[in-house]
């Protein structure tokens, strides 16, 4: 069960670096965004048409939603995977548990048994005396 949980907490961990780096990327891209917006002409090497530099932003605002978009779907992921993960280790500690009462058990009844096995040998013993022998 603990390989289980081990690569939930590998994919959740892959997940987020790819979510950090998105949200890293989202946060470059505003940042570009706005020195267009507030100095549009020293992005134009050509200092051509204020419609390129439109296009420019709105590539930008492409990139940056479809960004977003990733981002939402990451999160989400992460989130199903935490979920999974709780589960697993809830079912997991459920099973140690039990395993810890069968461990409890196994061992009263290997006792049990060797008191027995003590018994019955007495018993025989007892037998053999008592025939004589």
């Amino acid at each position: 069960m603990s390989v289980i949980t081990d690569e939930y907490k590998r994919e959740i961990q892959k997940i987020k670096m790819e979510l950090s780096d998105q949200i890293e990327e989202n946060v470059r891209l505003k940042g570009f965004k706005q020195m267009v917006l507030e100095k549009p002409d020293d992005f134009d090497k050509n200092k051509s048409s204020e419609d390129d530099t439109k296009i420019h932003i709105s590539e930008f605002y492409g990139e940056l939603e479809t960004t977003r978009k990733e981002n939402k779907k990451l999160q989400t992921r992460v989130n199903e995977l935490e979920g999974t993960l709780g589960s697993a280790q809830d079912i997991n500690d459920n099973h140690q548990r039990y395993n810890g009462k069968l461990q409890i058990r196994l061992s009263e009844v290997e006792s049990d048994n060797k008191k027995l096995a003590h018994q019955i040998e007495d018993i025989k013993m007892n037998h053999i005396r008592k025939s004589g022998m």
